[in-house]
């Protein structure tokens, strides 16, 4: 993952009511902070947790769901967010944590109207890993209405990447307005591209050391504000979730909601379909 991170200033909160009303977004990730004031109590469900190493720095990933989430209410700020722990504060998780927690929403007598994945793996071959796709699979099939989004990933290949190759998910990779941002999965199975470099969202509090996120001096870079900016194809997919949660809340079908995407979306070689947002039109 691209790790060009940097604490910015806080977004302006969105008034309410505003779209998302009577949705909910299921984020597989990191967790969530959920007190952080932006959320306006609307991000629930497993908390991020060892936020820091030993030395008391920001772990490498620390921070992603609540980052995940914060870009998925910027969309449909009326949605309600529910936090899965799938993934560690260093951004892993294992091909069972995922189809672990696909299998929970799967068999759960409700279902989120659209679910998240800011994860992705490229196996190697055209296959899916097993586990994860038997559990989206089962999801699908139980809960028809519910949409799946993923994001591509960030290693510069054509080759498939899951859960996001996976046919009943919606697979959104990077992009500048016409062009495939150098990090970004592309292919005939990415479905859409958003711009990700340097958006910003909701972040924690904390010192990263100076690999990766340092100012001119080489010093660590330090985040005493609830917002940061990142980039990645993490950040891409939770852009497009928060798009269909705005658009379901309108009282479209999943389909209609998905025509509706595409409408708002133009052609662009290699990345699919790039998502120009919503609004008046």
């Amino acid at each position: 993952m691209p790790t060009r991170w940097r604490p910015v200033d806080a977004p302006l909160p969105p008034n309410l009511p505003a779209p998302g009303a009577g949705v909910t977004v299921g984020l597989l990730d990191t967790g969530v902070l959920a007190d952080t004031p932006w959320f306006r109590g609307r991000a629930t469900g497993d908390p991020e947790l060892e936020l820091r190493d030993p030395y008391g720095r920001l772990l490498p990933n620390c921070g992603h769901g609540t980052f995940v989430a914060g870009l998925t209410r910027q969309m449909a700020p009326s949605c309600e967010v529910v936090a899965v722990k799938t993934l560690d504060s260093d951004g892993i998780g294992t091909e069972l944590s995922v189809a672990e927690a696909l299998f929970r929403l799967a068999e759960a007598d409700v279902a989120p109207q659209v679910v998240n994945l800011s994860l992705a793996c490229v196996a190697g071959e055209e296959l899916a890993p097993v586990a994860i796709d038997a559990a989206l699979d089962s999801l699908v099939e139980r809960h028809p209405d519910t949409v799946v989004v993923a994001a591509a990933g960030n290693d510069a290949t054509t080759a498939p990447a899951w859960p996001a190759a996976h046919k009943a998910v919606v697979a959104v990779g990077a992009s500048d307005k016409v062009r495939p941002a150098p990090y970004t999965n592309r292919g005939y199975w990415v479905d859409y591209a958003v711009p990700a470099d340097g958006v910003v969202s909701t972040y924690v509090h904390g010192e990263r050391p100076s690999v990766g996120a340092s100012d001119e001096r080489g010093a660590p870079v330090r985040f005493d504000g609830d917002y940061a900016a990142w980039t990645g194809t993490s950040f891409a997919a939770p852009q497009v979730a928060g798009a269909l949660a705005w658009l379901l809340s309108e009282g479209r079908s999943p389909r209609a909601a998905l025509g509706e995407l595409r409408r708002r979306s133009v052609r662009a070689s290699e990345t699919g379909r790039v998502f120009v947002g919503l609004g008046a039109g």
